[in-house]
């Protein structure tokens, strides 16, 4: 209790000197093994609420664990709510609804795959939800797998959430292959790779459940691409002034295989 109460004083020292004041809709508090009563008086004197793991930073949850469908929720949640508002406005066209789903939704969804390799469920229920809106609700004319195929293929160029997650899967291995500055790279080579590299490491049982995920994704593009050789010059010939154009390996990985986006 007297750790709470110090941290309601520093909390109110540091308002008073620099002017900022906490905001107890975006703050929790986090409590193990304290009885009800207790846990009360310490939201009271903080006024903060009582928060429910896992934590979550701008919408996404903060775990080293299995990523779970109920997990991505929020995500799921946002882009429905997205869809029911632009649903109210009768007089968007085909290509409006197209514009939207291009660039908004991808938008909303990239904060994550940048981060997870999300649940195929999750990626579908995306692309389903997309589909639903760009048809009104209606019959589909065509396929979602044609719709993501590129125009010059009879598609309409849109990049489905399967084939975005997996090429952000695809950055994030090529960064672990070639910016070992980062301090994040640098803890990945102590952790896991040590004597190997990204291409050649295998899977162990101990591994973290994100870790074998991405690993995973990687043996998906090697078979696909053919070999480990392929999938660098893919990304290389993708990649500007150092940042990877995730659309255009996007592309060319809804090219290679159609089957992806199924």
């Amino acid at each position: 209790m007297y750790s709470s109460a110090r941290l309601n004083d520093c909390l109110s020292e540091f308002s008073q000197v620099s002017g900022l004041e906490t905001n107890p809709n975006k703050c929790s508090t986090y409590m193990s093994d304290i009885d009800d009563n207790l846990k009360l008086h310490i939201c009271s004197l903080l006024n903060f609420s009582e928060g429910v793991l896992p934590v979550r930073y701008l919408g996404m949850p903060l775990i080293s664990k299995r990523l779970s469908y109920l997990d991505c929720s929020p995500l799921i949640n946002k882009v429905f709510d997205q869809f029911q508002s632009w649903q109210k406005k009768k007089t968007l066209s085909y290509a409006g609804r197209l514009q939207l789903i291009k660039i908004v939704i991808l938008g909303i969804q990239i904060f994550w795959t940048s981060n997870y390799v999300l649940l195929v469920k999750v990626l579908e229920k995306i692309d389903s939800l997309c589909s639903d809106f760009l048809w009104n609700h209606k019959i589909h004319l065509l396929s979602w797998v044609t719709i993501c195929q590129s125009k010059e293929r009879g598609g309409l160029g849109v990049l489905c959430a399967k084939a975005r997650n997996y090429v952000a899967a695809m950055k994030l291995l090529w960064m672990i292959h070639l910016k070992k500055d980062l301090s994040w790279i640098k803890w990945v080579h102590g952790i896991y790779l040590r004597q190997f590299n990204i291409w050649q490491v295998q899977i162990r049982v101990n591994d973290s459940w994100m870790w074998k995920q991405l690993l995973k994704v990687r043996d998906m593009m090697i078979d696909k691409f053919s070999n480990v050789i392929n999938i660098q010059n893919v990304i290389n010939r993708n990649c500007s002034e150092g940042k990877v154009q995730l659309s255009s390996i996007c592309s060319e990985l809804i090219q290679q295989n159609a089957q992806l986006l199924g």
